[in-house]
């Protein structure tokens, strides 16, 4: 009831009408004292939770799901106690508070209700900080734009933009675009009342995210090594892309480390580094020390290609039968003088 006195009810489809009861007034003077009780804690609940619930609906996909319930939980709870407003989450159950209780409470709604009072002090800050948090499905466009400015604070970036490896001003342009109006981007746009972005702004939006990708085994080694013990160096999204790459991000961890150490070093010579292993794989360290047993180990296998019996044995076993034999009895040596 709280939640409709607010103003969350806007002829939402999910809610159904029902006749009071015969006797309201009884039923409630029996409960008068509880009422009393509940009612200012109630009142917060319903106008905190939907707020949060928007925020994790939109970074998450889902209100609340059961089977992540921790993650969803920590979510929550860190959002009530940044509003100061810890107690609300004890109010119910997790999934009743989570879930079924303001469901019916449509994000379209409760961003509109935000939107109408971004600039009031009806919004807790926490809140509003989080009113350009990227939606699921754009955080890999985002999150490397927040990098590259600290990686542009520490003094790297003039050199990343120097190597041409990606398009970092696409990435800015659209990270501010979804900044503007995170609901547009949105894996699903109708839960807001939007459209499916059009080809144009799709594609945009595509290209944009596989730019990020190029960067992300360098940002996240940046983010292991500079930002460990900062709230950005703890995010989980460029972590699937850049081991998609581990040479390249395993190559700038130690960019980076030589960084912290003071050693001289370019930001070039991690992406030279794929060059540099192919020469190591054509011509591996330490190949050539054994030559006679390299060469036999080719005939090995070429007899193998051509499908002539043979065995491994004969591979080690060449050096010391043949070596052996030359030793004991070298050309030449039963010939007459």
């Amino acid at each position: 009831m709280e939640a409709v006195k607010l103003g969350w009810f806007s002829n939402q489809s999910a809610v159904k009408m029902e006749p009071a009861p015969n006797d309201p007034i009884t039923l409630a003077t029996a409960d008068i004292a509880l009422i009393t009780e509940l009612l200012a804690p109630a009142r917060d609940v319903a106008w905190l939770v939907p707020l949060a619930a928007e925020y994790t609906f939109r970074t998450m996909g889902h209100h609340y799901l059961s089977a992540l319930k921790s993650d969803y939980i920590k979510g929550y709870v860190d959002i009530f106690k940044a509003s100061l407003m810890p107690d609300v989450g004890n109010f119910l159950p997790s999934n009743l508070l989570h879930q079924s209780a303001f469901h019916w409470i449509t994000p379209a709604r409760i961003w509109k209700v935000m939107k109408a009072h971004e600039d009031s002090r009806l919004l807790p800050d926490a809140i509003k900080l989080r009113m350009t948090c990227a939606p699921v499905g754009a955080a890999l466009v985002t999150t490397t734009a927040a990098v590259l400015k600290s990686f542009s604070a520490a003094g790297f970036l003039n050199d990343l933009i120097a190597l041409n490896i990606t398009k970092i001003d696409m990435i800015f342009e659209l990270d501010a675009k979804i900044r503007k109006i995170p609901t547009v981007y949105h894996r699903t746009p109708t839960a807001y009342d939007e459209a499916f972005l059009d080809a144009g702004p799709r594609k945009e939006f595509e290209d944009g995210k596989e730019e990020a990708k190029k960067l992300a085994p360098l940002l996240q080694a940046f983010c292991d090594i500079m930002l460990r013990n900062a709230p950005l160096g703890q995010q989980k999204v460029l972590r699937k892309h850049a081991d998609v790459n581990p040479a390249l991000r395993q190559g700038a961890k130690r960019f980076f480390q030589d960084v912290v150490r003071g050693v001289p070093t370019s930001l070039a010579e991690v992406f030279v580094q794929k060059k540099n292993s192919k020469a190591t794989i054509e011509d591996p360290s330490g190949a050539d020390v054994n030559p006679a047993l390299r060469q036999g180990t080719k005939r090995f296998f070429q007899e193998v290609g051509r499908g002539v019996p043979t065995s491994v044995d004969e591979v080690f076993g060449q050096k010391k039968k043949k070596s052996k034999a030359a030793i004991e009895d070298p050309p030449g040596s039963n010939e007459s003088g």
